[in-house]
């Protein structure tokens, strides 16, 4: 329940577009309910009574349900997608907040820099795999590779040298020795 109401306490500030997503969730719903009996009269009056000017009429009603239906429900989305990502920005935007004004005992005591070196050596590996795939695709072509991964050929040289590999073997790939 605390949960819920913190979410509530983030959702406050936009409470029009979240009565706006509300109402026209239940304004569709409404409509779903309304159908069956436009669609029971038009059996009962315009099929039974024999008389076509009804069968029209309700045709007429059930396409202009419908398209209502369709705006009510693209409202409804609309809203419930642009709440969802306001307040999670602001949550984010919150938690942020938190952390920068966090004491740095707090930092020391977390060990944020060896999660930063561990986040940058799975990044290093991630890239080194990135790059042999790349020039192996490539058959060694280093152009080919570079146009492929979106580098200069000079900025593939630079992080396959950065990342201990060996841009000038084009035979054997990117982990040759040499």
């Amino acid at each position: 329940m605390r949960t819920v109401l913190r979410i509530w306490g983030l959702a406050k500030p936009y409470w029009r577009q979240l009565t706006i997503a509300y109402v026209s969730l239940l304004a569709g719903m409404a409509l779903d309910l309304t159908l069956p009996r436009v669609l029971q009269n038009t059996i009962d009056i315009g099929i039974a009574g024999k008389r076509p000017q009804y069968m029209v009429t309700a045709g007429l009603i059930v396409l202009g349900i419908a398209v209502f239906k369709a705006l009510l429900s693209f409202g409804q989305r609309y809203f419930s997608e642009w709440l969802a990502f306001r307040i999670a920005y602001d949550l984010k935007n919150k938690l942020y907040r938190h952390i920068e004004y966090l004491s740095f005992s707090f930092h020391d005591s977390a060990q944020t820099g060896e999660l930063m070196d561990a986040h940058a050596r799975m990044l290093a590996e991630a890239e080194r795999e990135v790059l042999t795939q790349a020039f192996t695709l490539a058959e060694g072509n280093q152009a080919k590779a570079a146009r492929w991964l979106g580098f200069s050929r000079f900025t593939l040289r630079e992080k396959l040298k950065q990342l201990g590999l060996h841009p000038d073997s084009t035979e054997a790939g990117p982990e040759a020795e040499g």
